[in-house]
């Protein structure tokens, strides 16, 4: 799941300006917060995370592009273009294939020595997955029980649970 270090800090979790009564309730320091365990307080840092961006994109939409991670690995080359476009950068799809062909899409940044690409990728989440399935689980349950109470986040973050 996660370790404690690599856990969104309290302080800008609570930091993100996003205004609900549900973070209100799961503010970092409250009783409510702490008693939870490591995946419900990653679903809430997620929520929260999620409902802060699409707000960015909202508010300055020609600044913003949301793109999805699992859109990017399955059509890296594509998804370049759509970024360079989004930015008014001119980029042909075979500079792209070019760039994508390369080194940086070819090697895991943490460790070069480990190699990179979008099938590896989906067989690491996968093995993850597996691994932390009853965590997964609780804080999916977690996530549909939030949901069921604060219908303004579920209607706000429909874009991103409905995929």
């Amino acid at each position: 799941l996660a370790r404690p270090k690599d856990l969104f800090p309290g302080d800008l979790y609570d930091g993100l300006g996003v205004k609900s009564k549900l973070f209100e309730t799961y503010k970092a320091g409250s009783d409510a917060f702490q008693g939870l365990s490591i995946a419900e307080r990653m679903v809430l840092l997620w929520l929260k995370r999620m409902l802060f961006v699409l707000g960015l994109a909202k508010a300055k939409e020609k600044q913003v592009l949301l793109l999805r991670m699992d859109d990017f690995l399955e059509e890296p080359s594509r998804r370049l273009v759509d970024v360079a476009e989004f930015f008014g950068l001119p980029l042909s799809s075979q500079v792209a294939d070019t760039i994508t062909a390369g080194r940086t899409f070819k090697e895991y940044a943490k460790d070069s020595s480990v190699p990179w690409n979008s099938t590896i990728q989906a067989t690491l989440l996968q093995g993850r997955a597996e691994a932390f399935a009853g965590d997964i689980a609780k804080g999916l349950a977690f996530a549909d029980k939030l949901l069921a109470e604060h219908g303004g986040v579920a209607k706000r973050l429909k874009a991103f649970i409905d995929q």
